[in-house]
């Protein structure tokens, strides 16, 4: 059975703890369980719980376990409608649409030593957009970013750092959906004329030190980012899988 969640101290999640999507589900429900458009469901079976299911806006994040009824929570999601699942690979094959996949690397952080990086805040924002437009480009526009990125970090759910050179951001990533427990690496990105000078290590050391005594996890699409975390001291994990709804 699957039940809409109104407190989420009310279920025994031990079996979840160690899952990076369950962690973000949790980081979810503490920012956006007030949100109208924010839903949160359990899947119960013979009193337990064999599955969490997250809905901020079209997004879906799913943390299921291997006795996970699939072919329910598959024909649940087509009632409640999404425009993208993300999920443990091991999973993706039971639902349909255009699949994007990846490694998950983790490491267990500690404190590191930080030269140049430094933490920044809120009204370094611009700068941080301006700089991952620049790599990678964003699919939204500032204002949409600017506020929910605002919102994580007022909320002490994410961070930012970075490196400033020449008066102007250069190298900076994000430690995004933190909990007690893990956070997520996200969006380092360097210039090109400021590559190779160490400064993206040093990012993620400190990031990694932000969250010294946690499990933190990167998602990544191609072997050559995955060797270079690799060296920094992360372990391959698992997979994910991204699931776009055709329509």
């Amino acid at each position: 059975m699957i039940k809409l969640i109104e407190n989420l101290n009310d279920y025994d999640f031990s079996s979840f703890e160690n899952d990076v999507f369950f962690q973000r589900i949790c980081s979810d429900y503490e920012l956006c369980s007030t949100f109208n458009d924010s839903l949160f469901y359990v899947s119960v079976r013979n009193n337990n719980v064999d599955a969490v299911i997250s809905k901020i806006k079209g997004t879906v994040t799913l943390s299921l376990l291997n006795e996970t009824d699939l072919a329910e929570i598959n024909e649940f999601l087509s009632v409640i409608g999404y425009y993208v699942i993300l999920c443990d690979e091991s999973f993706s094959e039971y639902f349909s649409g255009e699949k994007t996949s990846g490694n998950i690397l983790k490491i267990a952080a500690e404190k590191k030593s930080i030269c140049k990086a430094e933490m920044l805040y809120s009204e370094k924002l611009k700068d941080m957009y301006d700089l991952v437009e620049n790599v990678f480009y964003l699919d939204v526009d500032y204002m949409n970013w600017f506020a929910d990125m605002s919102h994580k970090i007022r909320h002490n759910s994410a961070a930012l750092c970075g490196i400033y050179a020449d008066n102007k951001l250069v190298s900076a990533a994000f430690s995004l959906f933190e909990t007690e427990k893990s956070a997520v690496i996200s969006s380092v990105a360097t210039s090109d004329e400021y590559r190779n000078k160490g400064y993206a290590t040093e990012i993620v050391n400190a990031l990694l030190s932000r969250n010294s005594g946690k499990t933190v996890y990167v998602f990544t699409e191609n072997e050559s980012v995955d060797n270079w975390y690799k060296k920094i001291g992360f372990n391959e994990h698992k997979k994910w899988s991204e699931i776009k709804n055709v329509l």
